[in-house]
């Protein structure tokens, strides 16, 4: 992309931003909301496939073993929440499956919650 280009782009993005945070700004200002009434919510990504890390071998050897995975692997995505209180919400755990197994939730912290993804809605053109 053109330098010029991205500069727009992101002069035009900062705008948004700042208008977004401004109305946020008022509303916030306007309904007195508390510290426990705020949530910042996110998710992420976690990959089922780990990609292996450096090798380290001795000098002239002519073998050196790796393990790693033949998987294509699935990405699991992770949703949390918590306010300027300190209080969290549970994560939420969306699996790319279509039953869901309640062994992906052992070990899980408490409250969490597990749920396989809904199926992606085919798309007319």
């Amino acid at each position: 992309m053109p330098s010029a280009y991205c500069a727009q782009l992101m002069c035009d993005l900062l705008a948004i931003a700042k208008f977004l945070f401004d109305v946020l700004k008022g509303e916030l200002e306007k309904k007195k909301f508390g510290a426990n009434q705020v949530y910042n919510i996110d998710e992420s990504g976690i990959t089922t496939v780990q990609t292996p890390g450096k090798i380290i071998a001795r000098r002239g050897a002519n073998q050196v073993g790796r393990v790693g995975s033949a998987e294509k692997g699935s990405t699991t995505t992770v949703v949390c929440g918590m306010n300027e209180a300190g209080v969290y919400v549970p994560p939420m755990f969306l699996y790319k499956r279509k039953n869901m197994n309640n062994l992906l939730m052992k070990h899980c912290s408490a409250g969490a919650v597990g749920v396989p993804s809904p199926p992606k809605l085919p798309t007319t053109s």
